[in-house]
């Protein structure tokens, strides 16, 4: 399974880019208004919406919001797995009693790890937990032994990954960053000028210990052309004319695509891709539980590879770039967000 993540890891480092045309959508406010493709959720796929739904709500930023998924589907996987026993487990060893329910399983070790990973939405989680019992039992004060086995197997196995996962340098402070002041070295951009205080935010993600990489720069991409080349120059007039918040040769579909990918979180969006086309294949629980946890664990460690390249080249951002050299009043169209741009992994 970790070999398998590993390849859908680097396919969603470029994923964006093939999409550039996709349709304009509107994120859904709750975790039931998510239109027409999800209105036959089964309980894997309906969590799933209740933690894209509790993220938003708690505004939790990208990366941490993309580990957060891999916690939570990797927890949902195995529990549904642990009583199926049809895939490679990810984490935990199959366990589960004789008999025990997968829906209790799968919206036990959500709902576990979601509450320990965003308090705030405990209400959510517990208004979710209690229509989930609702739709599995006839009487959900005394769900039997089959729904309570469930719940208990689906509890242990997240609060295995909760405490595997809490040593996975997420809450260490990185080291003291130290400013360059060099062409090419990041500093804060405008018009907030982020920074806790002046230094990129998430520098964690770059050392993290990674969910399916055997290291977060397993596969380091090449740095930045030299601010010299003719690559970098046409790269960065490029960016320059598309990118100005006045531009007058970007057309109106490149300006709906730049607001798009920055509408929501990576790990909201591609959730809701995940959910419509597990219900457009009409997959078994085990199949969405695999098909998210694949997902999420990519995005997350997607996500480390990209801060652990961030860090290695503490590159500046066009906006920097484009003020220093030739247009001191140059505003992008959107703010920029306070982290090393190369790789990107927003629009520019």
């Amino acid at each position: 399974m970790k070999r398998i993540i590993v390849i859908i890891g680097g396919f969603l480092l470029f994923v964006p880019l093939t999409l550039v045309g996709a349709a304009w959508a509107t994120p859904p406010a709750t975790a039931g208004a998510a239109g027409p493709a999800t209105t036959r959720a089964d309980t894997v796929t309906q969590w799933n919406l209740t933690m894209i739904a509790g993220l938003e709500a708690a505004a939790v930023p990208p990366p941490p919001a993309a580990r957060v998924g891999a916690i939570v589907q990797a927890s949902v996987f195995d529990a549904v797995n642990g009583i199926d026993r049809r895939y490679a487990y990810y984490h935990v060893p199959p366990a589960a009693p004789h008999g025990a329910s997968r829906e209790a399983a799968a919206a036990s070790a959500a709902y576990t790890a979601l509450v320990a990973l965003i308090p705030a939405q405990k209400p959510l989680f517990d208004a979710q937990l209690a229509a989930t019992l609702a739709q599995i039992s006839d009487d959900p004060s005394d769900p039997g032994p089959s729904v309570q086995h469930g719940l208990a197997w689906g509890q242990a196995v997240a609060n295995d990954i909760l405490a595997w996962r809490a040593g996975d340098g997420f809450t260490t402070p990185p080291p003291p960053y130290i400013m360059g002041s060099a062409p090419g070295d990041w500093q804060p951009t405008p018009p907030a000028f982020l920074g806790p205080p002046q230094a990129p935010l998430f520098r964690q993600f770059a050392t993290m210990t990674p969910f399916a990489l055997t290291a977060p720069s397993q596969f380091l991409p090449p740095g930045p052309p030299s601010l010299t080349s003719a690559r970098y120059a046409q790269d960065l007039a490029e960016v320059q004319a598309l990118g100005s918040a006045t531009s007058t040769v970007r057309t109106a579909e490149q300006t709906q695509t730049a607001i798009f990918w920055q509408d929501d979180t990576p790990a909201a969006m591609w959730n809701r891709v995940a959910d419509q086309l597990a219900q457009a294949s009409d997959l078994s629980l085990a199949q969405n539980a695999r098909l998210l946890a694949l997902m999420n664990i990519a995005l997350a460690d997607a996500t480390i590879a990209v801060w652990n390249a961030k860090n290695t080249y503490n590159f500046w951002r066009p906006v920097t770039a484009i003020r220093a050299t030739s247009d001191p009043a140059w505003t992008p169209l959107l703010p920029r967000p306070p982290s090393r741009n190369t790789p990107p992994h927003t629009p520019e």
